[in-house]
């Protein structure tokens, strides 16, 4: 059974001190991160926010390519034990073995199918991170408050966001108070209060940074405005894809033995082939 973790390529985007993690957003007052940011809480205009685009890239958490089910199927053949199965089943196929060959075939297809079954579905799950982006988000540009395609957003761009929405970046609250759920992150399914004003230590854990909010969470209760932080592979959320990215596949412990354990069966069925042609000589 093959169990690889899937790679996924982590996105390569230009990056500015506004988006370097090294920045304790969540711990610094609300007018000290407008002013890093460079921008009032009027927004950006839209050159400002063109400008910033060009820069920092799509708001889009890099996920990776899909992969095919069948490419996930035919990695299943990989293993030794795997393909050690399939020649006994040709084997005994040849030798008109059909109960064997009924036997054999039944265990391969389980071994196969339940390999399939695990990777399949952990491709699935890191494909899944990209649906949690909103696809639309409200912010002020120009003054105006407007409705934009949330792969615009970009650092600087002031939020208008209340209850029922999807948060698109990560941003620091100026203004408002909301109840968020960040199970997505944390996996705390009881929602938490966010609020401008709180006193956060700079290395406060992410469940424990109260004037932050963050793309891919959902806004439960309330209303707020906020400026964007980070987008993209920046934000939390992209920071789970480039760990991932950053695994390369390995197999697990079981994988190893059975590979040990295949080849050693090889090795007995050689012998075993060579002394009975010996004898029959």
């Amino acid at each position: 059974m093959a169990l690889h973790l899937p790679l996924v390529p982590a996105m390569l985007v230009t990056t500015s001190s506004a988006q370097e993690p090294s920045h304790p957003w969540h711990a610094l007052a609300a007018p000290a991160v407008l002013k890093t940011l460079r921008v009032s809480e009027a927004g950006l205009t839209a050159g400002e926010a063109q400008a910033r685009f060009a820069q920092y890239g799509p708001n889009t958490v890099p996920t990776g390519a899909a992969v095919s089910p069948w490419r996930v199927l035919l990695s299943q053949f990989r293993s030794i034990v795997t393909l050690l199965l399939v020649g006994a089943l040709v084997i005994a196929a040849l030798t008109g073995d059909v109960t064997d060959a009924a036997a054999i075939a039944a265990v391969l297809i389980l071994n196969v199918a339940i390999g399939f079954a695990v990777e399949i579905r952990a491709h699935r799950a890191v494909e899944a991170l990209g649906n949690l982006e909103p696809r639309v988000g409200v912010v002020v540009r120009d003054g105006l408050t407007t409705e934009i395609d949330a792969h615009a957003i970009v650092p600087g761009d002031v939020l208008i966001l209340e209850a029922g929405q999807g948060v698109p970046a990560d941003a620091r609250l100026l203004a408002g108070e909301l109840q968020v759920n960040e199970a997505a992150l944390t996996g705390e399914s009881v929602p938490v209060w966010k609020v401008p004003d709180a006193e956060v230590a700079p290395d406060a854990s992410l469940p424990d940074r109260s004037t932050l909010i963050h793309a891919g969470t959902l806004i439960v209760a309330g209303a707020a405005r906020a400026v964007v932080v980070a987008t993209g592979g920046a934000t939390e959320l992209g920071a789970i894809g480039r760990l991932v990215g950053s695994t390369a596949p390995r197999k697990t412990p079981l994988e190893v033995q059975l590979d040990v354990l295949g080849r050693q069966l090889v090795w007995v069925a050689l012998m075993v082939a060579a002394a009975t042609g010996v004898r029959v000589s």
